[in-house]
């Protein structure tokens, strides 16, 4: 994204933003699973209670406008998924990244030193 914006030439264009993988939630798990051992199990929550839990965390209107999102990339906006192509056109090269798997990403992370609360 950086490099998006602190080339000119690159001014206009229209980047898709992800990984090697498409990944649902049960591999998303899986791929946790991978990188941290133990059991990680994804479990869909109704698009409401997501809904009601973001703006209770969040504040309204967010959880409402990311609600939405979710709604629309699960109907009409499903075709800006990046299921079919698997990664293969998400312009990594073009902004000089080299995507990781979730699982490398989830590897690499240090959970022991992110506090929460």
């Amino acid at each position: 994204m950086a490099a998006a914006i602190a080339d000119p030439a690159l001014a206009g264009q229209t980047f898709g933003v992800g990984g090697p993988e498409a990944l649902d939630g049960a591999a998303l798990a899986a791929a946790f699973t991978k990188a941290r051992g133990g059991d990680h199990v994804y479990a869909a929550v109704p698009l409401d209670a997501f809904e009601q839990g973001l703006n209770g965390a969040l504040g309204a209107p967010v959880g409402t406008e990311i609600a939405a999102l979710y709604r629309w990339l699960s109907g009409v906006g499903a075709d800006h998924l990046d299921v079919g192509r698997n990664g293969a056109a998400n312009g990594a090269a073009q902004l000089g990244v080299t995507p990781v798997s979730v699982a490398d990403w989830a590897a690499c992370v240090p959970w022991e030193a992110i506090k929460c609360g």
